[in-house]
């Protein structure tokens, strides 16, 4: 794995311009460390959701995960948790790009929250039902709980990324999910920043860096949102 995330960073070191690298350089073990939180979220999101083909047993947890969550975190939580389920099973039917203004429309109704203030920790990825309970997160979380939530209604990982960004304005580093109908499309970003689902070629306020999933890291530099070249992220 750390020899990937080597590779991955001489690419990067290669692709990006030096003021972006100052944003996005950091130790290795931290790089390495933002691959194995999304795998670690996704083994926490199954394992906490006990996803599964038995609708008779999923139906049974979640009521306990429920019900655990009201008597711990309270009524509001749970509503909150409720909801959720509903958007989930109610959409799976729907075309994508109804989907994505669905799931983006629910969780930008959270707060921003950082995670010292969230969590107490200086960089915490929180799973969705936490994000929910919490009824807020940073970019990160914001965009990790749109991608499970998107991958649970049946659209696929290959189309999704997290997108590392840096804002225009100030340079800042900000962390969006872009949905690619096919490898070459003007991606859908979602933000929540940003209310409403933009095309990335709308969206003048932010430059792409580099995006991942579970399987795939790719470099875009200056505004270049589709002309990436995908890189094998795991040997």
């Amino acid at each position: 794995m750390h020899t990937i995330m080597t590779i991955l960073i001489a690419f990067l070191m290669t692709a990006v311009s030096c003021a972006e690298l100052n944003l996005i350089q950091q130790p290795l073990d931290e790089q390495s460390a933002m691959y194995d939180s999304m795998e670690l979220e996704r083994k926490r999101y199954e394992d906490f959701f006990a996803l599964t083909e038995d609708v008779h047993n999923k139906d049974v947890y979640r009521l306990k995960v429920l019900y655990d969550v009201k008597d711990t975190h309270g009524e509001k939580a749970f509503e909150r948790l409720q909801d959720w389920y509903t958007l989930i099973d109610d959409n799976k039917n729907i075309a994508e790009k109804d989907k994505i203004e669905k799931v983006n429309k629910f969780f930008n109704r959270f707060n921003w929250k950082s995670d010292s203030a969230n969590w107490e920790s200086e960089d915490y990825w929180a799973n969705p039902v936490e994000m929910i309970i919490s009824d807020g997160g940073d970019c990160e979380d914001f965009a990790l709980a749109k991608y499970f939530t998107l991958l649970e209604l049946g659209v696929a990982a290959d189309k999704l990324r997290m997108t590392v960004t840096t804002t225009r304005e100030n340079r800042e580093p900000h962390m969006v999910l872009a949905y690619y109908k096919n490898p070459t499309a003007d991606p859908l970003i979602m933000d929540n920043l940003v209310r409403k689902v933009k095309k990335a070629s709308l969206r003048n306020d932010i430059n792409p860096v580099y995006s991942f999933n579970e399987a795939l890291a790719s470099v875009m530099t200056g505004s270049n949102w589709q002309n990436y070249k995908l890189e094998c992220w795991c040997e």
